[in-house]
């Protein structure tokens, strides 16, 4: 790949990221990056253009993936949370960015038949349809400090013990009902990137939360619940003021 050249004021700049945040390509030569403007009508932002396969696995302590599952996620309802604003030649280090896209929440059922009690990462990958091709075939990479060479990317770990496997629900996941002036808002600490706050207003069982040090630190607890069968409702409230924020809770056998 050859580096852009942008051109502001009577400068040059060998710049990629600049070069593809503002005119939102996927590669460049070197030469007629500076002949867009503000008015140009091919510069936009485009999705992901193919419906290709999304699978979740398990990685052993080997690193080895021992299960996997595909799923029906599409890339193609993927677009960035903010994008830079255009025309945002030469600002420095703090370029003007507005909001564009919207949170997307993919969840799937797996099963874990026939894999043993133990620890392991989940990861995630694309498959490039030129991989049954060819071994060669280039493999889809995520910006992601967890993404490997193999393609897969590290998604967290995760335990696999007897009985029941862990089930984790996201406190702002959409498919919650959210009463009472409960609210979403964002959270760089926890597992979806939101929590749940604003809450209040009683509760049931009466539960401790230590103080954790910071609204973007997060930490646990654990709260004995009767669980039957079919649909249950969890209800999370303070009795005199607000509870704590909540990222998500996981439900595990006993």
């Amino acid at each position: 790949m050859r580096s852009a050249l942008l051109e502001y004021g009577h400068t040059y700049a060998q710049d990629m990221k600049a070069c593809i945040e503002l005119e939102h390509t996927t590669w460049k030569i070197n030469e007629g990056s500076s002949g867009y403007g503000p008015s140009n009508a091919d510069v936009g932002v485009a999705p992901f253009y193919y419906p290709w396969t999304v699978t979740l696995g398990l990685k052993n302590s080997s690193g080895t993936v021992v299960k996997t599952w595909d799923t029906s996620w599409d890339l193609r309802t993927v677009m960035p949370l903010k994008i830079r604003a255009f025309p945002d030649w030469g600002v420095g280090s703090d370029p003007t960015y507005r909001d564009f896209g919207y949170p997307q929440y993919f969840q799937p059922d797996v099963g874990l038949t026939g894999v043993a009690n133990g620890d392991y990462q989940l990861v995630m990958r694309v498959k490039n349809p030129l991989e049954a091709v060819s071994a060669n075939a280039k493999k889809l990479r995520f910006a992601n400090a967890a993404q490997n060479a193999d393609g897969w990317l590290g998604l967290g770990a995760m335990t696999v013990g007897a009985g029941s496997p862990s089930a984790a629900v996201e406190a702002e996941d959409p498919g919650n009902t959210l009463v009472g002036g409960a609210a979403v808002a964002s959270c760089t600490g926890c597992s979806g990137g939101s929590k749940v706050g604003y809450i209040g207003n009683g509760t049931a069982t009466t539960v401790a939360f230590p103080a954790t040090g910071g609204w973007d630190t997060v930490a646990t607890t654990t709260v004995p619940v009767t669980l039957t069968g079919g649909d249950n409702t969890i209800t999370i409230a303070g009795p005199d003021g607000w509870a704590p924020d909540i990222d998500k809770i996981t439900i595990t056998s006993g």
